[in-house]
């Protein structure tokens, strides 16, 4: 029986200092990330990857369509293709062309009909257009924004 109890304060220590107690922590209120951006759903520039740490592009192909939530708000926004500075330097970011264009409730619905209809793309699809715009839609539900980022070429 003392094994017993020693084995049993010994489970209790080793879970309260992991963590696991029956007190929950309270939940942390959401963060509203549209206003803590003043309002501002689209930056003025698309951030780029370190080239030491992460590429542009991956070589692993999508195996499902992505799961967005739904939106109670949407907007558009359109930024130009990197430029090199010259022909020796790396190409700069991306710079937003115009103010974002907020979407109707209409225009949001069927953006989100469009987004579950996407599929991905064949993996041995080779595109040989040059690189056009890129657009940005952010999505909102509730001040929490999620962006989907869309090359087009051509």
């Amino acid at each position: 029986m003392r094994l017993l109890g020693t084995s049993l304060l010994v489970l209790v220590a080793l879970a309260t200092v992991a963590g696991c107690t029956s007190d929950a922590d309270p939940p942390t209120k959401p963060v509203d990330e549209l206003a803590a951006h003043d309002g501002k759903p689209c930056p003025t520039a698309l951030p780029t990857a370190s080239s030491s740490t992460v590429t542009d592009r991956t070589t692993t192909a999508a195996t499902s369509a992505p799961s967005l939530t739904r939106a109670d708000a949407a907007w558009v926004c359109t930024y130009t293709p990197p430029k090199p500075v010259d022909e020796t330097s790396a190409p700069g970011g991306w710079v937003r062309t115009d103010p974002p264009r907020r979407l109707d409730a209409a225009e949001t619905d069927g953006l989100a009909r469009q987004v579950n209809d996407l599929s991905p793309a064949p993996e041995d699809l080779v595109c040989s257009a040059d690189l056009g715009r890129r657009v940005m839609v952010a999505l909102s539900w509730r001040g929490d924004l999620t962006g989907v980022v869309i090359d087009d070429f051509g």
